[in-house]
């Protein structure tokens, strides 16, 4: 079978490449849509349409991605994406596209192709549009709108399908997918607790950093990634030799830290709305580790690995204590990690590539 993904992900090198250009891009959703590419290719022939980056590169390198420019009117950006189909298509021809469901342009294309072409059409459901900071309602409107067009659908949960109108057509349900695993030379020596994400307050990372600090902790606490907070931590950093701020880190550098943490943490704030169409792809990171890790609950994770997690309370308010807490007394209680194996034979990419072909055969 082949299918033709259209994606926003780039290679990781090209990705890298941009972070060193100082351009922030998501790596939430570059993670997972690299690990869906890899997913693919250990059952089916995969193509993948993506927007070139800013900079200069040699596209030839990469044999299976047909790059797209980007323009100021997305009319003309879906002419570019449409245009690339073409092209890829005299060489290539997919029985299955496959999309992204929260970029517009990529999602607008896709939908205007399948149609012409009468080949299936599968949206990608990673995330309400709600949830994407400063979403204006036309945006929201308009994700929705054209994944309604898709014939069947991937999705993260439940919540998802019911966001977007899905639950009545053909759907293949997984909580995210995790790499295989690959030893890392740590970047840190001793023991040290970890966080690597989004730097908001809503997220948790000020709860984070102020249990921490209030707890005299002799263990160092390294956090890594940007958003708003990132000042505020780095000034507290420079203040507190036992916090130390990293950055923006590349995908294998935070891989290793997460590989070799005495405890990794995932302090965002539990809410009800989110943990029905979100599934916190830091969590299957951190189980498919095997070390100890302290999370506030997601509803589908808390059921598939009750006894891997240290989980924290749901309420914001108790947050912040029960962190200081485990802080003050070294997370004694924080339970061993044995999900390693099992989360590998549940969402590791040849479990569940042979499910995604099994689905798309059905199409």
């Amino acid at each position: 079978m082949k299918i033709v993904l259209f994606t926003t992900a780039l290679p990781e090198t090209l990705f890298n490449e941009a972070g060193e250009k100082g351009i922030r891009l998501n790596p939430a959703a570059e993670n997972f849509y690299l690990r869906l590419i890899a997913t693919f290719e250990t059952a089916l022939e995969c193509k993948v349409i993506t927007f070139a980056p800013s900079f200069s590169f040699d596209p030839s390198l990469y044999q299976d991605y047909v790059f797209v420019r980007r323009e100021k009117s997305r009319k003309e950006t879906l002419r570019n994406v449409e245009n690339a189909f073409e092209k890829l298509r005299s060489t290539f021809e997919p029985d299955v596209l496959i999309c992204e469901s929260l970029n517009l342009a990529l999602s607008s294309g896709a939908s205007k192709i399948f149609k012409k072409h009468n080949l299936p059409l599968v949206s990608v459901l990673t995330d309400a549009p709600e949830n994407i900071t400063g979403a204006s309602f036309p945006y929201r409107f308009l994700c929705k709108r054209y994944a309604k067009k898709a014939n069947a659908y991937l999705a993260l949960t439940e919540g998802l399908l019911e966001t977007f109108s899905a639950k009545k057509k053909p759907h293949f349900l997984f909580p995210g997918i995790v790499e295989p695993f690959q030893k890392k030379k740590p970047l840190v020596q001793g023991d040290y607790y970890y966080y690597g994400g989004s730097l908001f307050e809503k997220d948790g990372t000020g709860s984070l950093v102020r249990a921490y600090l209030a707890s005299n902790s002799n263990i160092p606490l390294y956090i890594a990634g940007h958003g708003p907070m990132e000042e505020e931590i780095k000034n507290l950093a420079a203040q507190h030799p036992s916090l130390h701020f990293m950055g923006q880190l590349i995908k294998e550098e935070n891989i290793a830290m997460e590989q070799h943490a005495t405890v990794l943490i995932n302090p965002r704030w539990y809410r009800e709305d989110l943990d029905s169409v979100s599934v916190p792809s830091k969590n299957l990171e951190y189980l498919s580790n095997g070390n100890r890790i302290a999370s506030t609950p997601n509803s589908i994770l808390k059921s598939m690995f009750p006894g891997d997690v240290d989980w924290l309370p749901k309420e914001a308010s108790e947050i912040e204590k029960s962190l200081r807490e485990r802080f003050e007394n070294g997370f004694q209680d924080a339970p061993i990690n044995n999900a390693k194996e099992k989360i590998q034979d549940l969402l590791g990419y040849e479990a569940l590539g042979k499910k995604f072909l099994d689905f798309l055969l059905r199409l």
